[in-house]
């Protein structure tokens, strides 16, 4: 394509397009930036070249000196942006004038424009301000847990870090000698609890846990066997899992059930919710009477309730105590 011609094909994409959804859709969040030259993107050289036009996994057959050469190009962005310290939690808003950026924005998480886009939920209820604290955050998400948050000092984080949710070798340009020229997709880029950065990314196995062969443990586990340290192994692979939920709201229910609950409340052979309730208070089971009550209803005729911002407000609130 020419220069311009990307952009402007999606102007007259966005331009045609007849309803809401089309719109909201087309209207995510994005960022035009300078073509930056290079061979392909360092996915290609990890993955598995015996599953064309399958689920993409790390190719088992790649040299260590290989994955150490593009691994460690990735701990080197990774280091560079831990190395950007903030005392809010948030995204970046250029400053009057241009030249420096500031944290003065709602951290913005794709797991909020999937909620936006995909479940009808009116903008409103998303988190509207920066935050101080990882546990402030915790709770502005309502998936905040007693013991969620490890210590005093994790809690306070007196400093966050830049995170990019979007960071994986999919995103990493390479050039043919396999050097770093570039990193695109910096769309949800926010200062994050510095836990974000500490934990083992996700990418290393290259597809996303969830798709992994035989799910979440098989993956974690092979995650895992790529630490160099094995301190408090078991507290940080717990932490991993609830900041990986925090993030997916979609997989916070399995996560939970599965691998959080018995290590915050002890057995739980069903690996469910009913002997949880006893937990709850009476006002806390009369909402979620109420809300399963209404879904079922809602389920009848299998429609989708578009919410207002007041009455989603409102419904949550109610939920929330």
């Amino acid at each position: 394509m020419g220069e311009n011609e990307g952009v402007e094909e999606w102007l007259n994409t966005l331009r045609n397009a007849t309803t809401c959804r089309e719109v909201k859709e087309l209207i995510l969040p994005f960022i035009i930036m300078d073509y930056i030259d290079h061979h392909q993107n360092m996915s290609r050289e990890l993955l598995d070249p015996a599953r064309e036009n399958q689920r993409p996994i790390l190719d088992p057959k790649i040299s260590e000196e290989k994955l150490e050469l593009l691994y460690g190009q990735m701990a080197n962005i990774l280091l560079q942006l831990s190395n950007l310290r903030f005392t809010l939690l948030g995204s970046l808003v250029e400053e009057d004038g241009g030249g420096s950026a500031s944290i003065k924005g709602r951290p913005l998480i794709g797991n909020m424009i999937q909620q936006v886009v995909h479940n009808n939920a009116p903008a409103s209820i998303l988190p509207t301000k920066t935050y101080t604290s990882s546990n402030e955050w915790y709770h502005a998400l309502a998936l905040q847990h007693n013991d969620a948050v490890e210590d005093e000092d994790d809690a306070r984080d007196k400093y966050f870090r830049l995170f990019s949710e979007a960071l994986r070798p999919a995103n990493v340009l390479l050039d043919e000698d396999l050097r770093v020229v570039g990193v695109i997709d910096w769309e949800f880029a926010y200062a994050a609890p510095a836990q974000f950065s500490y934990d083992p990314p996700w990418w290393l196995l290259v597809r996303e846990p969830e798709d992994w062969p035989g799910g979440y443990r098989p993956a974690k586990s092979r995650i895992w066997k790529r630490r160099k340290t094995k301190s408090k192994a078991e507290d940080s692979q717990r932490t991993w899992m609830v900041n990986y939920a925090v993030r997916n709201s979609w997989a916070f229910d399995f996560i939970w059930w599965k691998f959080l609950d018995e290590s915050y409340f002890g057995p739980n052979e069903n690996q469910d919710h009913p002997i949880r309730l006893g937990l709850l208070s009476g006002p806390q089971r009369e909402a979620m009477d109420a809300l399963v009550a209404r879904k079922l209803d809602e389920s009848k005729d299998k429609r989708i309730v578009k919410w207002e911002s007041e009455d989603a407000l409102a419904e949550a609130g109610k939920l929330l105590i």
